[in-house]
């Protein structure tokens, strides 16, 4: 089967197993929408993981999405920054509004030593700006707020993975799916 699906054109998806979801995979409590996300991914995928896991995975996804944008902005290729602008955004906006409902709650130590301007509520508000009807990018607020984005992620990331590596492993799981459900 080929489309286009949440990352852009993915091409061949392989077809699901006949076989019953393995018990083992994921916590056993794991609802529909996570079933649907476990068995989507390959095995030892992270996002199948607790909540450090995704929330690396995450991290590690955006940062390689804008550090395309700045390559592509270095390249001089502004139209393929336009196509793909968007998209990075509301992948930021998801996981951000995620972060904050779901992970926040659960580590408020970690959540309130994020300096002002890093937190997930802070990009959020900024990040809304961006809007697919007012497309007007140029190319030093483009790189702008690459830059900016990818250093509140990283000092998220500092502050939060730490802190929920910390809660118990049923926690973790739980919030995992959680976050997972949120994002959709």
């Amino acid at each position: 089967m080929r489309g286009r699906g949440r990352y852009g054109n993915i091409g061949s998806v392989t077809s699901q197993s006949s076989e019953p979801p393995d018990p083992d995979v994921g916590p056993a409590y794991g609802g529909s929408a996570d079933a649907g996300v476990r068995s989507s991914v390959p095995a030892g995928d992270p996002m199948t993981g607790d909540i450090d896991e995704v929330l690396r995975a995450e991290f590690a996804k955006l940062y390689g999405l804008y550090g395309d944008v700045v390559a592509l902005l270095d390249a001089g290729r502004l139209d393929e920054i336009r196509q793909r602008w968007f998209g990075i955004i509301r992948e930021t906006l998801e996981f951000e509004a995620g972060v904050q409902r779901v992970v926040l709650p659960e580590v408020p130590e970690a959540a309130s030593s994020l300096p002002d301007g890093t937190e997930p509520a802070a990009l959020l508000d900024w990040l809304q700006s961006y809007d697919e009807l007012n497309p007007d990018l140029e190319p030093d607020e483009v790189r702008t707020t690459a830059t900016t984005t990818v250093e509140a992620l990283e000092t998220q990331d500092r502050a939060l993975v730490p802190a929920v590596g910390a809660l118990s492993r049923d926690v973790r799981a739980r919030l995992g799916e959680d976050l997972r459900q949120v994002m959709g």
